[in-house]
């Protein structure tokens, strides 16, 4: 989606991940913000990623990991 997004788009493209090397392909298909919601505590090179593309980075906290979350449910 984000290939055939690219360039027709005049609005921001924000992609969630915690990953650096998702936000790099990402960043390579144009999207402008990366939301991180792990806050930096998975992959600190996120930040470095995100400076080097002068892309936004919004960080968020979660409640435990993607593995626990099931069980984070109320």
């Amino acid at each position: 989606m984000l290939k055939r997004l690219k360039n027709k788009l005049t609005v921001p493209i924000s992609v969630d991940t915690y990953k650096g090397a998702v936000a790099e392909k990402a960043f390579d298909l144009g999207v402008d913000i990366i939301n991180d919601p792990s806050g930096l505590t998975y992959d600190p090179e996120l930040a470095r990623k995100a400076a080097n593309a002068n892309a936004g980075l919004i960080l968020n906290h979660m409640r435990g990991s993607p593995e626990t979350w099931p069980s984070c449910r109320r």
